[in-house]
């Protein structure tokens, strides 16, 4: 498993996700340019790309499947559950 790129704004995530393409994306609720579900909106709009949300509050999981996420995942939970969720999501994208 490779980190193709992070970014910490949503202009920059979108230009790298359209640079290389990634398997998997984790994305966080809160950015500091917006939200992390209206990112997941422009993604999923333009993307073929399952997305992980990150957050560490459980009452945005709603919010996120209903905008498409892939899964979610609140912070705390541990790696072990991260890695489960990424292999799932890199599983349902190349038999998509």
């Amino acid at each position: 498993m490779d980190v193709a790129g992070t970014h910490d704004r949503i202009q920059g995530v979108l230009e790298r996700i359209e640079a290389v393409k990634p398997d998997v994306i984790i994305l966080d609720m809160r950015l500091p340019d917006g939200d992390g579900i209206t990112l997941l909106q422009k993604i999923k709009s333009s993307f073929d790309i399952p997305v992980i949300m990150l957050t560490m509050y459980e009452e945005h999981k709603e919010r996120a499947a209903r905008a498409g996420a892939f899964a979610y995942l609140v912070k705390g939970e541990g790696l072990d559950r991260l890695y489960q969720l990424i292999r799932k999501a890199t599983e349902s994208f190349v038999n998509s």
